[in-house]
């Protein structure tokens, strides 16, 4: 390799670099931040689990109009399952975005070699065409909705919530990545869970068992069914905004972690190549010298010759 093309390498290491270094920065200002968000929106999470128990509880003898509320807590047996997989808009985070459609992949197997139907909605500009095999059950692919975390405008997330809602489904299933901590070692792994039917949750009391003032709900003059279509609308809004939380997080974590060893391997990689050019012009620094060394000899023999 010559020194022209030993120098052209390098600059090439020195372009991706900055973009490694880029992105590093990206990765290691927002996982600390949204990591800390996690805590409120867990709890906020949990409060509204407990909710829904007590509105499930409430339910158990009440004969349900609303088909919005009756596939919520009850479910078609073997019916249209709608599977949201939440990805990534950008690369340069390690294998998530493959772990991610890898776990999808197999759920969606399990569905169809149990004949169950199903539709697809992928979030994150990354999952665009990984589910082309799939083409004819993906309903849309959504951008990541990144500024309900970075800005608070929740627009965005509302719109694909609309959509979610609006799509015919017996039972709502959410893939996406989260990090374990309680293992000690943090690990960034997929999770499957079932936002729809509702079934209660282990460990989550129901309000009404929570209350000391044993309080009745308070529904008038608004109808029952029309007060639980909105709980659940923002039951399934804080839902999803959790896991994509969880998501962006997992994301960032990744990315910071991947993008510190890829920034240690190109400087690593720069200062080979460096060397090695160093090696090279000295190598023909030192083929010039020898040759002005030689034609000097050849020269001063010449030079006697004549004489």
């Amino acid at each position: 390799m010559n020194t022209r093309e030993v120098l052209n390498d390098i600059q090439n290491y020195k372009v991706f670099e900055s973009l490694v270094e880029t992105m590093r920065t990206i990765g290691s200002s927002l996982y600390p931040r949204l990591d800390k968000k996690l805590i409120p929106v867990n709890a906020n999470l949990n409060s509204l689990k407990a909710g829904m128990n007590s509105v499930k509880e409430y339910l158990v003898d009440k004969e349900i109009q609303s088909d919005f509320v009756k596939k919520f807590f009850s479910g078609e047996e073997k019916g249209k399952v709608l599977i949201v997989v939440i990805g990534s808009n950008r690369a340069f985070c390690g294998d998530l975005n493959r772990k991610i459609v890898k776990s999808s992949n197999e759920l969606i197997d399990e569905y169809i070699n149990t004949s169950q139907d199903y539709s697809i909605i992928s979030v994150g500009k990354k999952l665009a065409n990984s589910f082309n095999q799939y083409s004819s059950k993906l309903i849309i692919n959504e951008a990541f909705p990144e500024k309900s975390f970075k800005s608070n405008d929740y627009s965005e997330l509302s719109d694909l919530l609309n959509k979610i809602i609006k799509e015919d489904f017996s039972k709502l299933t959410i893939v996406y990545t989260k990090i374990d901590k309680a293992s000690g070692n943090i690990k960034t792994g997929v999770e499957v869970t079932d936002l729809a039917p509702y079934t209660d949750e282990n460990g989550v009391p129901s309000l009404s068992k929570n209350d000391f003032l044993q309080r009745p709900f308070i529904i008038e003059p608004t109808p029952v069914e029309d007060t639980i279509s909105n709980l659940i609308v923002q039951y399934l809004f804080i839902a999803l905004h959790a896991f994509m939380l969880h998501s962006f997080t997992s994301e960032n974590y990744q990315r910071m972690n991947a993008m510190n060893q890829a920034s240690t391997s190109i400087k690593e990689v720069i200062m080979t190549s460096t060397r090695m050019l160093a090696k090279e012009r000295k190598r023909v620094i030192t083929k010039n010298l020898i040759e002005v060394i030689s034609a000097s000899i050849q020269e001063k023999e010449l030079e006697k010759q004549i004489r």
